[in-house]
């Protein structure tokens, strides 16, 4: 209810395919920043371990006007950045021009686009619906993964999202890290509620 009024600051729990927790996220954000930027806002995601240990770092710095119909200049694309740990920089996800829909590039340390992420043209919020982002290799000839977003009826009634993905278990470890920062990177970019 206080977030109809005042946008709080956001919180993920990570789970295992066991449902088991493995990882806590949470948002660290200015409240003035979340109330005018809105989604666009930018942030530090700080990833926790079951030992209250942190353990990544994704971050976004605000862009006025990220992610709108101003994407031909990349200057105004959004890009999140991984350390793992604080302060190593492992990898980013930047988004990128598609005039076909959502589309971000999964970048190594050097800057290097290890896989591609797409998405619908058109992202709503039916409670009969899954929203699927599939992971695709660098050159496009491959799916080798994907980020879904779970839509239900859970979604007209509060400000849970439901999230899974997919992706091969032998990457490389920090390449998984960025995958995660996707998520975020997704969430923020097509689902967080505008004020």
């Amino acid at each position: 209810m206080m977030e109809t009024m005042w946008e709080k600051a956001n919180k993920y729990k990570i789970l295992n395919k066991q449902s088991e927790q493995v990882y806590f996220v949470s948002e660290e954000s200015d409240k003035w920043n979340r109330q005018l930027q809105g989604p666009d806002r930018g942030f530090n995601l700080r990833v926790i371990d079951n030992t209250s240990q942190e353990v990544m770092r994704f971050s976004r710095e605000f862009i006025c006007c990220a992610g709108c119909c101003c994407g031909y200049y990349e200057s105004l694309r959004q890009v999140l950045t991984v350390e793992a740990p604080v302060g190593e920089v492992i990898g980013y996800v930047r988004q990128e021009f598609d005039k076909s829909g959502p589309c971000y590039s999964v970048r190594d340390a050097e800057d290097t686009i290890v896989y591609k992420i797409t998405g619908p043209c058109c992202v709503c919020d039916c409670p009969c619906n899954r929203v699927r982002f599939p992971i695709v290799s660098a050159d496009d000839t491959e799916e080798v993964g994907v980020i879904s977003k779970n839509l239900g009826i859970e979604n007209y009634f509060g400000d849970a999202d439901t999230f899974g993905s997919k992706f091969p278990q032998d990457i490389d470890v920090k390449i998984k890290a960025v995958l995660l920062g996707a998520i975020m990177l997704i969430d923020f970019s097509h689902f967080e509620q505008g004020q």
